[in-house]
C-alpha cells in the first residue's frame, strides 16, 4: 500500500494544493476580508480526507465489477 502512496506522491500533493487554493478561495469569497483563519489548512486536510473515501469506494466497485 504505501508503494502505491509513493508512486502517486504527486496525484496526491496535487489534491491537497487544489483543495488548499479553492478552500482559500471559497474563504475570501464568502467573507471579503483577510485574516489568519482563511489560511489555515483545515479545509485542505478535509477535503483530502474526502477525497481519499472517493478513491477508495471507487476502487472497491471498479474491483468489484470488473472481476467479475
Amino acid at each position: 500500500m504505501f508503494r502505491r502512496i509513493y508512486t502517486n506522491r504527486f496525484f496526491l500533493l496535487f489534491i491537497v494544493l487544489f483543495a488548499y487554493a479553492q478552500s482559500i478561495y471559497t474563504r475570501i469569497l464568502i467573507r471579503n476580508e483577510l485574516s489568519w483563519y482563511i489560511f489555515t489548512p483545515d479545509g485542505a486536510v478535509s477535503t483530502l480526507f474526502n477525497a481519499l473515501i472517493l478513491f477508495a469506494v471507487m476502487r472497491y466497485f471498479t474491483v468489484l465489477f470488473l472481476s467479475v
